[in-house]
């Protein structure tokens, strides 16, 4: 077998793929244990001959073998190291006649290796006891099991798996020691092994299992409308589409008898095909009856269950969930019809938070972060929320509460975390309702706390905005999107990040963007003060890209209007693109007015010492140059061997900032060359890894 709790040591197991029971407390050496162990290679080892050959030699010896070789279904290579390894089989079984082999399960090879006679798995009696809500079960086999006891697991309306542990009632006789409420139950199951692992499962059923029905199921019907098949699909593996002109309609239907008498959610499910129709209907019917319609009046999102309606049917009536659209009531779409699920695990009310912890992540002392909390209700009736609060009171909102949450449906509380204090900060957000199974929800909250920053994102609409066509990126670093430009087109790109800091001092800004290779080498970052430009910097966006980026330095008034800009020259010489995602102002020096740097024009050449340093891998190298100039930088080994060329090429007056990634180089002492015309600089810097 595989190894077990992430352990892949066996290098004290038996080299030969001889079964053996294993040690009590070793599990990879002989012992005395009664279960089995035997050697496993993955496949790719027996593609080698020389392995099988091995295997093989030792059988032509007169030792029996059991030869466990497994591999992972999803591996790219799987049905090629299939076909691989039964050629080499075959291979050596020509090169030993005398050799005789099979292929087993797991199972099959055991009772083969052991010679067992037995192949009648146990029979075995699953039985509740009911004793009002409460459920107990007792389970008898008609023999010895290989287990201490048998494996009990119930499932509940919630879609929770409880294994259930059991105590001897008498010979190969048990009962469960928890008992589970009857009203959430839906389904109790129970295995065990003989002891030459002969398996039985039994199962007792409380509620029906769910339905999905799709479109190429004999439950699926179209009733009229010109309809297609399409090759996109949310399940099976393909959808049908009818086009909705001005005076075309479309209707699909699902049927399904009910197999018991009891209610049912019905959801249904959407490919991501685009143009479809706004607004359709759903007419739920109960052996021809009609019991509900429901209107949507917005696209359905896609690849998710859409909850319709909840129904009360009897046992061995004619479900019937119709969808139809009329042309005339939308510009233009497209009815589509995929699959649709009917559950009978109704809730009464269901609190559901996908978080298990709140991670406010890196914030600010002196600032209030901020954190969004989506808390929905999976129940058929109203859910109250009654109280939220943190045990230390570090966390709050100001959302008014009690608020009633609909079925089906979901809130946004928005949670604010404010410290002066910097270091590591834990609270418990505590969220107490009048869900029947969950009435109070405990999260675990973290953030950390640094020194004064702020970080403005693309999403941020009230810091940023953007001037030119721009659009939005796959590829993303910092929240859920970035935004990218063309280079070149008329006006030139630009975007604009705006804010008001709330001290005064020296600031370390940075720029990131995602991981990228194709973005402008010539990105122009302005700083603004009160709309006066105080320093530009020139950037190349691949440098150092998909990390924070030091672009520079620079004092920042507080409560004043500070703007970063991020402009396309119209200079760059590779890449197709300019990109934005967020930005970061990092106070390294609190301080007033009085301290301010001159911030004036650049009037000579300067090379500035890198930073961080030292660093490991990435670092930021600044220079200025007050006028046109051809510049080259270089960095070289403490020898002189020069190990990368990081700028060569012609450049206008402006401060310059270049990522350095030094992920391939060893530790040491390196040093960084600017030429610029007659003017020439050296710096050292320190790569510590």
């Amino acid at each position: 077998p595989e190894p077990i709790d992430n352990i892949y040591d066996w290098s004290q197991a038996p080299s030969a793929f001889v079964p053996y029971h294993p040690d009590r407390l070793n599990y990879q050496i002989p012992g005395d244990s009664p279960g089995w162990q035997v050697r496993s290679a993955h496949i790719w080892r027996a593609r080698v001959n020389d392995y099988m050959d091995t295997v093989f030699a030792a059988a032509q010896q007169g030792k029996d073998q059991v030869a466990c070789f497994w591999a992972h279904l999803p591996e790219s290579d799987f049905l090629e190291n299939l076909q691989k390894i039964d050629s080499v089989a075959h291979h050596c079984e020509s090169k030993y006649p005398d050799v005789k082999f099979r292929y087993c399960t797991a199972i099959e090879a055991m009772q083969i290796w052991r010679k067992g006679t037995d192949y009648t798995p146990p029979v075995l009696t699953f039985n509740h006891e009911i004793d009002g809500d409460n459920v107990y079960f007792s389970v008898e086999s008609d023999e010895v099991i290989f287990q201490q006891q048998p494996f009990v697991a119930v499932k509940n309306i919630y879609e929770e798996y409880i294994v259930l542990e059991c105590i001897s009632k008498g010979e190969n006789q048990w009962k469960t020691i928890q008992s589970v409420p009857l009203s959430t139950l839906a389904k109790a199951g129970v295995t065990a092994c003989d002891t030459l692992g002969n398996q039985s499962m039994e199962f007792l059923v409380y509620l029906p299992d769910d339905v999905f029905i799709d479109n190429t199921d004999d439950g699926y019907a179209e009733e009229y409308g010109s309809w297609n098949s399409s090759s996109l699909y949310s399940w099976g593996t393909d959808s049908r589409v009818a086009e909705l002109g001005s005076a075309d309609s479309a209707k699909a239907s699902w049927t399904n008898i009910v197999p018991q008498t009891t209610s049912y959610n019905i959801f249904a499910q959407f490919p991501d095909i685009s143009g479809r129709a706004e607004q359709i209907t759903f007419l739920i019917s109960v052996n021809q009856s009609p019991v509900d319609t429901i209107h949507f009046q917005s696209v359905l999102p896609a690849k998710q269950w859409n909850y319709i309606s909840t129904v009360q049917a009897d046992q061995g009536s004619e479900l019937k969930v119709e969808m139809s659209a009329w042309g005339g009531e939308q510009a233009s779409g497209n009815l589509v019809a995929d699959v649709l699920k009917i559950s009978a695990l109704v809730r009464d009310k269901d609190i559901d938070i996908q978080e298990e912890r709140i991670d406010f992540g890196a914030i600010s002392v002196e600032d209030t972060a901020e954190y969004s909390l989506e808390i929905s209700n999976t129940g058929i009736h109203p859910l109250k929320i009654s109280s939220i609060h943190s045990l230390k009171g570090l966390v709050n909102t100001n959302y008014i509460l009690p608020v009633s949450i609909a079925p089906m449906a979901g809130i946004t509380i928005p949670l604010t975390l404010f410290t002066v204090e910097t270091g590591t900060h834990t609270d418990t957000l505590q969220i107490l309702s009048d869900d029947p199974k969950d009435p109070i929800v405990a999260l675990p909250v973290m953030a950390e706390a640094m020194p004064y920053f702020h970080t403005i994102d693309n999403e941020d609409s009230s810091e940023y905005e953007e001037f030119g066509e721009w659009y939005t990126s796959v590829a993303n670093i910092y929240g859920p999107t970035s935004r990218y430009a063309w280079l070149n087109r008329a006006p030139l790109a630009s975007a604009r990040f705006h804010t008001r800091l709330k001290k005064s001092g020296t600031y370390e800004i940075y720029e990131i963007v995602p991981q990228t290779v194709n973005s402008t080498d010539d990105a122009l970052y302005e700083i603004k003060v009160n709309g006066n430009l105080q320093a530009a910097y020139h950037v190349n966006q691949n440098e150092g890209s998909g990390s924070w980026v030091l672009i520079g330095r620079q004092y920042l008034p507080a409560d004043t209007e500070i703007e970063l800009w991020v402009k396309d020259t119209g200079n760059s010489t590779t890449g197709s693109v300019i990109r934005t995602d967020a930005v970061r102002f990092t106070l390294v020096e609190e301080g007033t007015a009085i301290d301010e740097k001159n911030t004036e024009g650049v009037h000579s050449f300067e090379l500035t010492q890198n930073y961080p340093n030292p660093f490991n891998p990435l670092t930021t190298i600044r220079y200025h140059i007050p006028g046109a100039s051809f510049v080259k930088l270089e960095v070289y080994t403490a020898l002189g061997q020069k190990v990368a060329v990081l700028v060569n090429k012609k450049q206008v007056a402006g401060t310059y900032a270049i990522g350095f990634n030094a992920d391939g180089l060893a530790s040491g002492i390196y040093y960084y060359k600017m030429s610029a015309g007659s003017f020439v600089q050296v710096r050292k810097m320190i790569l510590l890894k």
